[in-house]
C-alpha cells in the first residue's frame, strides 16, 4: 500500500534514513504521520471552535489558559517539526538534506503556516 501511495519513497522502517543532520525526521515514518495526523485534527478544532466563540462567546473575552491555548502552541511546535522533517521530492526520493528542507519550508507553506 506505502509502496503505491509514496511510489520508491515509501520505506517500512521507522525514521531509519540518513540524513546530513541526525535530528531530521522521515516524512514516512510512524511517529511524523502519527503527529501530521495529530496537527490536523487540531486544525479541524480550531475550524469549528475559533468561529463558534466569535459568533456566541465573544471574541474579545480571555478567561485565562484555555484549551485554545495549548492548541495554538502545539500549531507553533509543528512550525519548527517542519523545519527537521524530510520531504518527497519530484523523483519520488526521500531528501533528507537540512538546508533543502529548510529552503524547500520557507519558499513554500512557511508564510501560511505562520
Amino acid at each position: 500500500f506505502m509502496l503505491q501511495l509514496f511510489g520508491k519513497a515509501a520505506r517500512t522502517e521507522d525514521d531509519t534514513e540518513t540524513s546530513a543532520h541526525r535530528c531530521v525526521a522521515n516524512p514516512l515514518s510512524r511517529k511524523r504521520m502519527f503527529w501530521e495526523t495529530l496537527v490536523a485534527l487540531l486544525i479541524l478544532w480550531s475550524a469549528i471552535e475559533i468561529p463558534f466563540t466569535i459568533a456566541f462567546i465573544g471574541g474579545d473575552r480571555y478567561d485565562g489558559f484555555t484549551f485554545s491555548d495549548v492548541v495554538d502552541a502545539i500549531l507553533m511546535l509543528d512550525i519548527v517539526f517542519t523545519f527537521f522533517t524530510g520531504y518527497i521530492d519530484e523523483d519520488d526520493a526521500i531528501t533528507m538534506d537540512l538546508a533543502k528542507i529548510r529552503w524547500r519550508y520557507l519558499t513554500g507553506w512557511f508564510l501560511i503556516d505562520a
